[in-house]
């Protein structure tokens, strides 16, 4: 299976695994260099694709929630994302192509009606194009500057042909041959005026091809001693080679003070803190004392008293900070032993 992708400016074209299973991603390129992707998945056997909350898949007139692909199927597809459409084409392979003469022709038109080619769909202008024989040289015109003609993936208004070239209308597919023009007919929705090629003598001096016979598919071009390559260097024997590799250097276990020493001392100087404050505070009440001694003793109270608080946390901070920069050292010194030993390696 082979699906074509299409949009304002280009055409891909993507060929589907012929094992079918678990799921396959189409990466499309926006114009806007966007990147979305398009899933199918395998059911019972065959590709599916499904709409979802980033992709909305329709047949151009219904919103479709899921369907199998199969040869003819045709899908327009919207991004949440962005607001250019595209259209995808499914083709089963290898593709079956007609044979139709050019021969005693000077024009080719393609459209809905009256023409040379005609393809019933919608999606086609009634007098589409028109291909022009002009001093021996085809060319290419797209009468409605809407209607997208896409050859070799790229998208034309106007173009002289050239032998092999691939036109490409809304899933019509035309290779140029220029005596003659190699054409699918998908769903049987395309009509021709043009004589089927049967036999390529009937093509005359026009034509540039013929078919490759039978006979020529078993010559042998060269012989053994006429072919020429080069003798791969490759080792008889693979030498293994023993490194032995340290383990990590142990992470430095710091032993937590005793609780009795770090808020011991703590709570022994909050206590004689307070102890000292009460006094001031009794004195100054009593008016034993002067005013300027029992500021002097509240501030050292409060002094004290925050110091109580914030030196156990100052400590705990320190003691985090250094157990980290430890680590980071411990960490380097290892990382540097095992380059060392790379270096040894590659060296030998």
């Amino acid at each position: 299976m082979k699906v074509y992708i299409t949009d304002n400016d280009k055409m891909e074209n993507y060929s589907l695994p012929k094992k079918v299973e678990d799921s396959y991603l189409i990466n499309y390129l926006s114009k806007d260099k966007k990147e979305e992707t398009i899933v199918l998945t395998s059911e019972n056997g065959e590709w599916t694709i499904s709409s979802n909350y980033d992709i909305s898949i329709s047949n151009g007139i219904t919103l479709i929630s899921k369907d199998i692909i199969k040869d003819g199927n045709s899908y327009q597809i919207r991004f949440s994302d962005l607001k250019e459409c595209i259209k995808m084409y499914c083709f089963q392979t290898p593709v079956k192509y007609f044979n139709l003469s050019l021969v005693n022709k000077s024009i080719i038109t393609i459209g809905r009606i009256n023409t040379d080619i005609q393809y019933d769909i919608v999606e086609i202008d009634e007098y589409h194009l028109t291909i022009t024989k002009v001093d021996n040289r085809w060319i290419l015109q797209n009468n409605n500057q809407s209607c997208m003609t896409f050859i070799n993936g790229k998208r034309y208004h106007q173009k002289v042909l050239n032998l092999g070239d691939v036109i490409f209308i809304n899933g019509l597919k035309i290779i140029w041959m220029n005596s003659y023009i190699k054409m699918n007919n998908l769903n049987n929705l395309i009509r021709t005026t043009l004589d089927e090629v049967k036999d390529f003598d009937m093509l005359g001096s026009e034509n540039k091809y013929t078919p490759v016979k039978d006979t020529e598919k078993d010559i042998i071009l060269y012989d053994e001693n006429q072919i020429f390559f080069h003798t791969p260097r490759l080792k008889k024997t693979i030498q293994e080679k023993v490194l032995k590799i340290a383990t990590p250097p142990a992470k430095k276990e710091y032993d937590e003070p005793p609780a009795i020493l770090t808020l011991g001392a703590t709570v022994m100087m909050g206590i004689s803190s307070s102890i000292t404050g009460v006094i001031a505070i009794f004195s100054l009440t009593n008016q034993e004392g002067s005013l300027a001694t029992a500021i002097t003793e509240i501030i050292i109270c409060l002094t004290m008293l925050i110091g109580s608080v914030l030196f156990p946390i100052l400590l705990n901070k320190y003691n985090k900070k250094k157990i980290e920069k430890d680590e980071q050292k411990r960490q380097k010194r290892y990382t540097k032993y095992l380059n060392d030993k790379k270096m040894k390696l590659a060296g030998n």
